[in-house]
């Protein structure tokens, strides 16, 4: 507990890291809407992927295989475990787009079923990774340099009520 209290005293002395830390706490209210934003995307995409690749699933039990029954059974097995399911496919499009999965690795099969699918799976990656992310980026620091003015505000007020006193 004393240790604790001289972690608080140091963060009142070291101006950057106390605005630091006030920058994380007051973006928070920006980092929830942000995560809504990027979820929302996600999850559009995602139906879209979700309901092509079961469509496409459907329709090649009708259809006898073309190549190697393993290649169909690997294709098929690739594409259901990226895409079977909605939340599958929302931890797909979130995992290519933070760098947790090689998004050509997911890409493949859903181009697969069609030149447009491909392309609509690189426009979200190009979109939220240059518009949305781009759009985060300027909210976080906009909201650290305005924490930042404020902590500076607030330093200039209590200096000149210590010189009064």
């Amino acid at each position: 507990l004393v240790r604790l209290l001289r972690l608080v005293r140091i963060v009142r002395f070291v101006r950057a890291l106390r605005v630091l830390l006030h920058s994380m706490f007051t973006t928070m209210k920006s980092l929830v809407w942000t995560m809504l934003l990027l979820t929302i995307n996600i999850y559009f995409f995602a139906i879209l992927f979700t309901q092509t690749s079961v469509q496409h699933l459907i329709s090649l039990e009708e259809q006898p295989c073309v190549i190697s029954e393993e290649a169909c059974t690997a294709y098929e097995e690739n594409l259901r475990s990226h895409w079977g399911t909605l939340p599958r496919s929302m931890l797909t499009l979130f995992a290519c787009i933070t760098g947790g999965i090689d998004w050509i690795i997911v890409a493949r099969p859903i181009g697969a079923i069609g030149w447009f699918w491909m392309a609509l799976f690189i426009v979200f990656v190009s979109v939220t990774v240059f518009a949305v992310f781009n759009v985060i980026t300027g909210v976080f620091c906009n909201s650290a340099v305005e924490g930042a003015n404020r902590d500076r505000d607030l330093m200039v007020k209590q200096l000149m009520a210590n010189k009064e006193a």
